[in-house]
């Protein structure tokens, strides 16, 4: 069924002779356009195809038409703005709008609420209207439509699915398509919503799947793994993500970093909405509904075939993905030539995201090596710096003694954090005697990456105000909480490190606030 896009010129006839017409018997979805950018708007040409020629959809670009149909409708039955209307048989300048569902459509999110919830109204409503409108024959024996319940597939025999669902077991005798059809769409120990035909004459249970919306994840999980690549459709396009559409209802989020293998500034620069392309399943969860992809991966792979939204339903996105082979080969020598070229070029970037991705791994190489030599060179610089002479040249020894401790691959999970050095913590530093400044770096390189709450020696506390029980002190400036740990380890008199955790919206930073002797719980503020 196709869409009709209405004009401002339109409006009137149609609003007169058809929206408001008595003798209307199908509904009328409205179908408006978003202005924002970047709009939120439902398909109308799916809604078109979903509905099955059970309502009659129309299209309205935001603006001159949509004024018109304001100015020409009863009040408050207009609508606009990407949202959609259902206007039921019988609208009248004294209909009540609340019978003539508004849905509004501010996010992708609210797009799909509202194509499924139209969908399930319209074929409810055509159902329950039906013997109204086309009369039948009385037929006690017709089943009448129970609710819907989740049934499994125990057995399939050409074209007859029996299932248990709801304590019975029965046949799916009434679906959208042919028993044949519907069988190859489905396998042994699948799971899908069906509604059971209740009979008032004993005979065995049977169940339908006619107009039932299925939950997509289910369906997903089971005939796709991690590592497939699929066809899908781009329904969101964001700065850090897009989502990528594998069935109605369901779709992957695709990492900005494995969008493209090339640079971009936004992902709107490599992919647009509405895109039909392949991605390769990285992580699908059914239960939590949600799944991530790679777009850039699946270059150059073959996508596995295209899987039903239901049964007997066409196969989602069943589209040749590349253009090239579609051309036909009685299309002359300068359409061969075109489709010889286009292969050309769909091997050439393939070719060069390989090179692409050779190169980026020696850049990660050559940057690793950098990070090395950089580190080397600043352990040659402290040699020659005495680390309690600034506070400028303690934090450089801290920040050599972390990189020192750890390897390349241990670094990120002990990130040092940002440190900075007390008003009195240097001076307290060359006033202690017995205890070497590499020992007091060493430890605060600890503290700094998180590393000293690990080691059972340093013996790692908040800083009470010395009688036992006493609670922990803060600094009312700034909020920080006082800390102490052991600077050595079996002496009775070990000296002792002190410092300020200061929290903030990005991360904490660590403040040395001074060394001291045991019995001292003294700290700057």
């Amino acid at each position: 069924m196709s869409v009709r896009r209405l004009t401002a010129t339109e409006i009137a006839s149609f609003v007169r002779d058809e929206l408001l017409s008595p003798g209307r018997t199908r509904p009328v979805i409205a179908v408006t356009t978003n202005p924002h950018d970047p709009p939120a708007a439902v398909d109308a040409a799916r809604f078109a195809l979903d509905v099955g020629g059970t309502a009659d959809v129309v299209a309205l670009d935001t603006g001159e038409a949509t004024w018109a149909l304001t100015a020409a409708l009863p009040s408050r039955l207009d609508v606009y703005g990407g949202a959609v209307r259902i206007g039921w048989p019988g609208l009248s300048a004294s209909s009540n709008p609340r019978d003539h569902p508004l849905l509004f459509c501010f996010t992708e999110q609210d797009v799909e609420r509202t194509a499924l919830r139209v969908i399930a109204e319209i074929h409810e409503r055509v159902r329950r209207a039906a013997p109204k409108v086309a009369p039948l024959p009385p037929a006690p024996e017709r089943p009448r439509l129970g609710r819907v319940v989740t049934a499994k597939v125990e057995r399939i025999e050409g074209s007859r699915v029996e299932v248990t669902a709801d304590g019975a077991t029965g046949l799916l005798s009434d679906a959208d398509a042919s028993p044949d059809r519907v069988a190859l769409d489905l396998e042994v120990g699948e799971t899908l919503s069906v509604r059971r035909l209740l009979r008032a004459n004993g005979e065995p249970a049977s169940f339908s799947v006619r107009g039932v919306i299925q939950d997509p994840w289910p369906r997903i999980a089971r005939r796709y793994a991690t590592g497939d690549v699929v066809r899908g459709r781009v329904c969101r396009v964001e700065q850090n993500y897009v989502l990528v559409e594998i069935l109605p209802g369901a779709a992957l989020l695709v990492p900005r970093s494995e969008v493209d293998w090339s640079r971009f500034r936004h992902p709107g620069d490599v992919v647009r909405l509405g895109q039909p392309t392949k991605v390769k399943v990285l992580s699908i969860d059914e239960s939590a509904r949600q799944g991530t992809g790679a777009i850039k991966q699946a270059y150059g792979a073959e996508p596995r075939p295209a899987i039903s939204p239901a049964p007997g339903q066409p196969p989602f996105m069943e589209v040749d993905l590349q253009p090239a082979a579609a051309v036909p080969e009685d299309g002359g020598e300068d359409r061969a030539a075109l489709a010889e070229e286009v292969r050309s070029l769909v091997a050439d970037r393939e070719d060069l995201v390989r090179r692409l991705r050779e190169k980026n791994d020696e850049v990660a190489a050559l940057r690793k090596e950098l990070r090395s030599a950089e580190d080397r060179a600043r352990a040659r610089e402290a040699e020659a710096l005495d680390p309690a002479s600034s506070e400028a040249a303690f934090l450089t020894a801290v920040r050599i003694e972390h990189a020192r401790a750890f390897d390349e691959g241990s670094r990120a999970s002990h990130a040092i954090q940002r440190m900075r050095v007390g008003r009195e913590f240097l001076a307290r530093l060359r006033a202690l005697e017995g205890l070497d400044v590499e020992k007091v770096v060493e430890v605060c390189a600890q503290v700094a990456c998180g590393r000293a709450h690990e080691i059972p020696g340093r013996s790692v506390h908040e800083l009470h105000a010395g009688e036992r029980g006493a609670s922990g002190r803060t600094r009312a400036s700034d909020g920080a909480k006082a800390w102490r740990c052991s600077l050595q380890d079996g002496t009775p008199g070990a000296r002792r490190l002190h410092w300020w955790e200061i929290p903030g919206r990005d991360g904490r930073t660590i403040e040395f606030a001074s060394v001291a002797h045991h019995d001292d719980t003294s700290i700057p503020s």
